[in-house]
């Protein structure tokens, strides 16, 4: 449905929201909930947004698992802020 869509954009045909094919994409659409939860509290309230909303729920896993003491956690922190910046 993206491809049919996209042609007569590019070619400066515009659809108005009120177009079936318009109408027909919005009503696929699903809300996703990410989130990241290093203790399990977030994931608590992200299933519940998730019951709410009728969304998708996915959560976002570090490569390497974060420490579980708290200060070698803010050191690791730290080290990829700077790192990142």
């Amino acid at each position: 449905m993206t491809a049919a869509l996209s042609l007569p954009l590019a070619m400066g045909v515009g659809l108005s929201a009120g177009s079936a094919a318009v109408r027909q994409v919005q009503s696929r659409a699903v809300p996703l909930v990410a989130f990241f939860s290093r203790t399990g509290n977030t994931r608590v309230v992200a299933g519940q947004i998730r019951r709410a909303r009728d969304a998708d729920l996915f959560e976002i896993e570090p490569a390497a698992p974060y420490p579980e003491d708290y200060k070698a956690i803010v050191m690791q922190a730290d080290q990829e802020r700077q790192t990142l910046a």
